[in-house]
């Protein structure tokens, strides 16, 4: 599975953004002081703000993270901790533990600020890792402000099982800055392995027949393991349907204006060895797919028409 393939380079334009000279609406004291109550926790400006001052605003928040918005397109692995930020972001830029840039990966609390990993030396792609919410140290009402999730050009929200109040707080936060955004479940294969194995299926002993299989040692291994590869397509048929059902009707009843946004059932593993683990790929083209398309967009609106002239 190639993720990203060719997606290197924008052209080194802004949008050309300038500032005003003369505020009009509210005095800009009020401004101020009714942008500090509703940034604290949403990072939204209220809609009498001058358009210099949210410039401003936006300028401060990248020199705070050091992001280039113009050279580079942001995109930023945020959400619920424990959720395979980190590895994700290893997975998607094919390093390992020990390299230089490998993003800390564990089961405890590992990324404590955001940090930028470019996707490789020469692509425009940075993907963010950001700290998760709802921690001691991170608390989910600020989490959204303070990390700054309003100036990156794509959000994945990582979520976990459970679809949290938090999430949908984040993915409306998001819409209402009009960042892309799209709910990423990972670890997916996890519990597909467990759905397998609860009726049986002996999931280790299907991987090695795939593995088997590619390199033709035994037709006979294939022919005994043929019904539980039958069996196991069942249940991970059902087990995606049933993952994308229950975000639909959580959305449904809970924030319906969300209904229709993306969402993602994938493994780090299936994309960082597709060969031993094809038969656990749920999303994971679809997701590749949804970034190749973003970064693209995000592209057409930074290179202008004449950049290769």
């Amino acid at each position: 599975m190639a993720i990203l393939v060719g997606v290197v380079g924008v052209g080194a334009v802004g949008l050309g953004i300038g500032a005003y000279k003369y505020f009009f609406g509210k005095k800009l004291e009020e401004v101020d002081e009714e942008y500090t109550k509703k940034e604290v926790k949403t990072g939204l400006l209220p809609e009498a703000t001058p358009r210099a001052k949210k410039v401003q605003v936006y300028s401060d928040a990248r020199k705070e993270l050091k992001l280039d918005g113009v050279n580079k397109i942001n995109i930023g692995f945020c959400g619920q901790t424990k959720a395979g930020k980190s590895r994700l972001v290893n997975t998607l830029r094919k390093v390992k533990k020990g390299d230089p840039d490998w993003a800390p990966e564990g089961e405890s609390e590992c990324t404590l600020k955001i940090t930028p990993y470019p996707l490789s030396e020469k692509s425009s792609v940075v993907f963010w890792d950001i700290p998760g919410a709802g921690t001691a140290n991170i608390a989910s009402d600020t989490y959204f402000s303070k990390n700054f999730l309003y100036i990156f050009d794509v959000l994945l929200l990582m979520i976990s099982e459970t679809l949290r109040e938090e999430d949908i707080v984040f993915a409306r936060l998001a819409t209402e800055h009009k960042v892309p955004w799209a709910f990423v479940r990972s670890k997916c294969d996890r519990e597909l392995r467990n759905n397998a194995e609860e009726i049986g299926i002996d999931v280790d002993a299907h991987i090695m027949m795939q593995m088997f299989d590619k390199i033709n040692i035994t037709k006979q291994w294939n022919a005994n393991r043929k019904a539980d590869l039958e069996t196991f397509q069942k249940v991970k048929t059902d087990f995606i349907a049933d993952m994308h059902k229950t975000l639909k009707e959580d959305l449904a009843k809970f924030a319906s204006s969300l209904a229709g946004h993306k969402f993602f059932c994938i493994s780090s593993n299936t994309i960082g060895k597709p060969d031993i683990y094809q038969e656990f790929q749920l999303d994971e083209v679809q997701f590749d797919q949804f970034i190749a398309e973003e970064v693209g967009k995000r592209r057409q609106v930074t290179v202008p028409s004449d950049a290769n002239k």
